[in-house]
């Protein structure tokens, strides 16, 4: 029977190689292709390895139910770290995810057991051993739609597990139901009791429930965040409203004045014109021409509703004395909604004074935003620059990450955006410079 070994040692490399595809589905739409190649090698490595330190170990300690068991259990460490290092998520998903796919794992084991008791009950145990790996396998394999649309759809969006009320507490609560009931299958017996069995199989039900209250939880606080930003957007946009019809006014105002202003320099203009003052027309057109003011309101694109927006803006940082430079080239016609681009510029151009102010409060004399919102093609980009010297923690997606409560619209407001419109976007710290760069397709031509 010794013969034997070597096939357990490769059908228990097999199956941990299995659950550990499950847990790959899970993470599978985050990665690309280069990843997932570096995953497939890694893991396949680490399998072949595994075979032959648990032959060595078998042979050794010779081949028993508490050998087997203690393979089992501890098989998954090392794939585990594989994932941490090539799969760069928060740590809390890989907990989640671990503890999912073991809770299913124990199914899977208890199911075994049952058919092996049943059909295979008067084997050599070294025989029955072989069978029992093999049967975990076959289920596996036979359940595997289930398992791939149970694992495919797991996680909810990072935001939910980076929490620090629940977060970790929702990521570490299957794991921990999990090692619970592995506690309990220690021993040197691999066919419990029908009163053991039986009683794991609630398991499922638990799997289902911690499955469905995550899911829950995670709508709801979806919900929560949605609404959030919704009304953080609705207070912005009813200031920029008060800030646009104040402009208004004020355009108004200089308008009534600079008519009245150039009546009267007509006037004072006809008379030098008969007294032929020629010196004294040139001084007096100088004159005028200082006087005439700057329009509140400019005109960077054919939209009145972004051009509002940029507008806002570029009174404040006049009014905080900081240096604002936008460059806006837009088509007349173009399919991205203009409230939603008037919203994200808003935003970001937000953050992006903010940052200025705090830098201004340091001493930074020259702070300066630096705006460009560009069309190529099907192509638009917006390109935002300006000065932060303090290093800004960034999240998975490699955006900014809110360190206060109430702060972080603009990035939640940047990733609605790049959902709706199915865009990217990278930021870069460097040199006291931070740099943020989003590009989108629209999908009539630019």
């Amino acid at each position: 029977m010794n013969e034997l070994i070597f096939p357990i040692c490769i059908s228990i490399a097999v199956l941990q190689i299995a659950h550990t595809y499950l847990r790959f589905l899970s993470f599978k739409r985050e990665m690309d292709t280069e990843s997932i190649h570096r995953l497939y090698w890694c893991v396949a490595l680490c399998g072949v390895c595994s075979c032959f330190v648990y032959y060595d170990i078998l042979n050794d300690l010779i081949l028993s139910t508490a050998t087997y068991k203690t393979l089992l259990m501890m098989g998954w460490l090392p794939y585990f770290l594989i994932f941490l290092m090539l799969i760069h998520r928060h740590i809390s998903l890989h907990i989640f995810v671990l503890g999912m796919s073991g809770i299913w794992s124990f199914f899977l084991y208890s199911l075994s057991s049952i058919i092996l008791i049943f059909f295979f009950n008067d084997l050599h145990y070294i025989l029955t051993t072989l069978l029992f790996t093999l049967m975990n396998i076959l289920l596996f394999v036979l359940l595997l739609p289930i398992e791939r649309r149970i694992f495919s759809n797991l996680l909810p969006q990072d935001e939910f597990f980076r929490d620090k009320n629940i977060g970790l507490y929702i990521a570490s609560l299957p794991l921990t139901i999990f090692f619970a009931h592995i506690i309990v299958t220690t021993g040197n017996t691999l066919l419990s009791t029908w009163e053991e069995r039986l009683s794991r199989f609630y398991l499922p039900l638990v799997f289902l429930c911690c499955y469905h209250y995550v899911q829950i939880a995670a709508k709801q606080y979806k919900d929560k965040k949605i609404l959030l930003v919704d009304n953080q957007q609705l207070s912005h946009e009813m200031v920029s409203l008060v800030e646009h019809r104040l402009m208004l006014q004020k355009n108004q105002t200089m308008i009534k004045k600079f008519r009245q202003s150039f009546l009267g320099g007509y006037d004072r203009l006809l008379e030098l014109i008969e007294d032929k003052k020629d010196e004294e027309i040139r001084k007096f057109l100088s004159r005028q021409e200082q006087k005439l003011p700057s329009a509140a309101i400019f005109s960077y694109s054919d939209s009145p509703i972004i051009n509002t927006a940029v507008s806002i803006y570029n009174s404040r940082t006049q009014k905080l004395d900081i240096k604002f430079s936008p460059k806006i080239n837009l088509p007349a016609k173009f399919s991205t909604d203009e409230n939603d681009l008037s919203i994200l510029l808003s935003n970001l151009l937000e953050n992006a004074l903010q940052a200025c102010i705090k830098e201004k409060e340091k001493g930074q004399k020259e702070a300066g935003i630096t705006l460009k919102v560009q069309h190529n093609g099907q192509q638009c980009v917006i390109a935002i620059t300006n000065p932060c010297s303090t290093p800004i923690d960034l999240d998975g997606e490699g955006l900014p990450r809110a360190t206060r409560q109430g702060h972080g619209i603009g990035m939640v407001s940047l990733k609605m955006f790049m959902e709706k419109y199915q865009g990217y976007a990278t930021f870069t710290q460097q040199n006291n410079l931070v740099s943020l760069f989003v590009y989108w397709r629209d999908h009539k031509l630019c």
